[in-house]
């Protein structure tokens, strides 16, 4: 009997530990204060939503945190992503980038949603909401494209229009 008494014991302390750390937390999450305004009012264009929705979540200070962002393993493995994000591109500090950056970070984001590489497929799981389809990726290209001076990027990686008047874009001295 007191054999018995030990195991249900051990299996409710084991429960105990696992619910105290998933209630846990990981802490404060990066929501670090705006120093300017997000891109979508840079651009001034339709493409302001599909930024703000399938964007701003990883690529700026205004990171709407899901609930299970607060659970230990999921909430460290999301804010090191939201942070690798931010670093890569982060459209809050917009005004802040010199021309050249700026249109660096359009053609390297044009290339990327073209070819479906943004949002991330993992994102995608648990965030349908961001998905693009078809005609809203052109949209965004087009916008952003447009934002680089009103025409189309060539494949062959030629300059025109914003990214011809500011050099090629490759001043990363800001980082």
């Amino acid at each position: 009997m007191q054999s018995r008494f030990k195991q249900v014991l051990r299996y409710a302390a084991i429960v105990i530990v696992v619910v105290l750390v998933l209630l846990w937390g990981v802490g404060e999450l990066t929501r670090p204060a705006s120093s300017a305004e997000p891109v979508g009012a840079v651009l001034n264009t339709p493409s302001d939503t599909l930024l703000s929705r399938a964007c701003f979540d990883c690529h700026s200070n205004q990171t709407r945190w899901p609930w299970y962002a607060h659970l230990p393993v999921v909430g460290v493995m999301l804010n090191q992503s939201v942070r690798e994000g931010r670093d890569e591109l982060n459209f809050s500090d917009w005004a802040a980038m010199n021309a050249g950056r700026q249109a660096k970070k359009l053609k390297e984001s044009r290339e990327k949603v073209m070819e479906g590489d943004m949002p991330p497929w993992d994102y995608l799981l648990l965030h349908p909401e961001a998905r693009l389809g078809p005609a809203e990726q052109a949209q965004l290209s087009q916008d952003l494209a447009a934002a680089l001076g009103g025409g189309a990027l060539s494949s062959a990686g030629g300059q025109s229009g914003f990214a011809g008047q500011y050099g090629k874009g490759d001043d990363d001295d800001d980082d």
